[in-house]
């Protein structure tokens, strides 16, 4: 199994009344490891955990690729 090291650009929020001075329009850098089930032409799929059932998992998050700043993917011996 494909595990994966991301970072990626996410949106933030702000909250509350604020200036337009003070808003912080930087984007969140996010890195985001764990097992790379699933790839598609504008996705990784990647999850936190996987069940004793090799098609069972947990945490599972969908990164667009326009997203990513940077990808490590390697073998897993697990």
């Amino acid at each position: 199994m494909k595990t994966a090291s991301i970072t990626w650009e996410d949106s933030r929020q702000i909250h509350g009344w604020c200036y337009n001075e003070d808003i912080d329009d930087s984007v969140c850098i996010v890195k985001t490891v764990g097992y790379l089930i699933k790839e598609t032409e504008k996705a990784y799929v990647v999850a936190l955990s996987v069940g004793t059932n090799p098609v069972q998992y947990n945490g599972i998050n969908v990164i667009p690729k326009r997203s990513v700043v940077e990808i490590d993917i390697s073998v897993s011996t697990t």
